[in-house]
């Protein structure tokens, strides 16, 4: 047996949060990463759709998607759907993990 090059994985999917929260009147996505030790230097994306909550008989809108610029206004966002992937790990391969829907916060 030779070795050969290494498998690379799909990242642990429990092992990375995002949550939109209110710190201080200011809309912050914070991300929780259990496995920085591992890829420390590594690039973490995050692909994320954050929506404003709007009247029950109205479609929400979009506020952000990808790259995240949240124009801010008074009242409920919460994130519809993020995934995230390690871009360009030794460790892990490169797929989407997708995540879901994430929680909601008043600002």
């Amino acid at each position: 047996m030779t070795p050969g090059a290494r498998i690379l994985r799909p990242p642990e999917s429990s092992k990375v949060g995002l949550s939109l929260t209110n710190d201080n009147g200011q809309l912050m996505l914070v991300v929780d990463d259990a496995r920085t030790e591992f890829y420390d230097g590594e690039t973490l994306e995050i692909d994320v759709t954050v929506k404003y909550k709007k009247k029950w008989y109205q479609t929400d809108p979009v506020v952000s998607q990808g790259v995240v610029q949240i124009p801010v206004r008074s009242g409920s966002y919460y994130i519809k759907a993020w995934r995230f992937r390690r871009a360009g790990s030794k460790i892990s391969s490169p797929d989407w993990m997708h995540k879901g829907d994430g929680n909601t916060v008043l600002y």
